[in-house]
């Protein structure tokens, strides 16, 4: 029985994917840790967690990049208390987010074998593909080549203070890592993503494999749609009651039902105020809600947009952060919903979007096509198996 140690970034749209992964991994007979440094996370039967309290982060290269600081301050305090950690806990193996590389470093340090989960997009580079804080679309032939790889290079720039911490790190350590890309594991590699909704790839490796949602649950049965459109901003931009108004007028003007669920951050006056009398909560289960909506109104978060492909319901996205601009230039690719970026005349062209949606059954069409992808991709079930064959063969090479 292998003891599997779990560490992800701490905000929801990673922590919940990786504690489907510990619960069926703990169903095929293995222990489970999820560590974590935020809220308690409600752990499925079976799975443990642990929290760890993180010293000051020591000197680290300062970025103007907000997310990239607070990642490369998170790293460096982890990597000052991990390795202890796993050696406590007697782990046999990591599985560990694509954007923590501080469960790599402490596993290659300790000689362990770790699986890395991109529950995010994933950022693996190829010249081929726009880097993940892009809105670009996939562009074929040299120009997009060269289009990418000058993205690529500003992307090493704003990621330079955490490739710092990582090398300096893996050089007292004797490690060869240098940068992100070299902490992603040589054994498997999972992705949320299914192959429809991914841009063309030519150079993942070899032991890449896209499991589609991960999830406690799987994804309920299909229901007979009708005419109502679910809005999420996902669990951190849940207060922008601007953009909730917006939604609430698209939705009034083409004569749907709209349920809104944000996160417990909408303020109650601003909830009361909103057009069309839409149902507001603070939490819905996602996934039996899509199953039976006509279309979402999102934010592209990774999370919220495959559960609404699990159901094959269309979405209209308007990327506020991250990489969800990138994922929703996937979800147009793919035919299945439709993007509105920036502010101007937003309102305007969020009821035009909703309609097409709603309306053009060439939407729900390709987001069935999506659906049926990722009922066939395996979820949580497959990631677990793939995981335990990754150790297994670690451990044989390793005898």
């Amino acid at each position: 029985m292998a003891h599997l140690v779990l560490l992800a970034p701490p905000y929801a749209g990673h922590i919940n994917p990786m504690l489907a992964i510990a619960a069926a991994l703990c169903g095929r007979g293995h222990r489970a840790t999820l560590l974590h440094t935020g809220a308690p996370p409600v752990a499925p039967a079976g799975v443990a967690t642990l929290r760890l309290e993180l010293p000051p982060p020591g000197p680290v290269p300062f970025s103007p990049i907000p997310p990239v600081r607070l990642t490369a301050q998170r790293t460096a305090s982890l990597l000052r208390v991990l390795p202890a950690v796993l050696d406590r806990l007697g782990a046999t193996a990591l599985v560990v987010d694509q954007l923590e590389p501080a469960g790599a470093l402490a596993a290659a340090a300790r000689g362990l074998p770790w699986i890395t989960v991109a529950n995010a997009l994933a950022v693996n580079r190829e010249d081929g593909v726009p880097p993940p804080f892009t809105a670009w679309e996939w562009r074929p032939g040299l120009a997009g080549r060269n289009r990418n790889r000058a993205g690529w290079r500003v992307h090493d720039l704003f990621m330079r203070p955490l490739s710092r911490v990582i090398a300096d790190w893996a050089a007292a350590h004797g490690l060869s890592m240098r940068d992100l890309d070299d902490t992603f594991s040589p054994l498997a590699q999972l992705s949320q993503l299914v192959p429809g909704l991914d841009f063309p790839r030519a150079a993942l490796p070899a032991g890449f494999h896209y499991v589609g949602p991960l999830r406690l649950a799987p994804p309920p049965p299909e229901a007979t749609p009708r005419r109502l459109v679910f809005a999420s901003l996902g669990t951190l931009q849940g207060h922008r009651a601007g953009l909730f108004r917006d939604i609430a007028r698209a939705a009034q003007a083409c004569e749907a039902d709209l349920l809104i669920a944000h996160g417990g951050r909408l303020a109650d006056h601003a909830a009361a105020t909103l057009p069309g009398r839409p149902a507001v909560r603070d939490f819905v289960p996602q996934a039996e809600v899509l199953a039976g909506a006509a279309a979402l109104v999102g934010h592209g978060g990774m999370n919220t947009v495959m559960d609404a492909l699990a159901a094959g319901v269309p979405a209209v996205l308007v990327p506020l952060a991250f990489e969800q601009a990138a994922i929703a230039a996937r979800v147009v690719r793919a035919g299945a919903g439709i993007a509105v970026h920036g502010r101007p005349l937003r309102a305007r062209r969020l009821r035009a979007a909703l309609a097409a949606v709603l309306d053009d059954p060439a939407y729900r069409q390709a987001a069935a096509m999506l659906q049926g992808q990722v009922a066939l991709a395996g979820g949580a079930a497959r990631a677990a198996d793939i995981i335990a064959d990754a150790i297994a063969r670690a451990a044989s090479v390793a005898a």
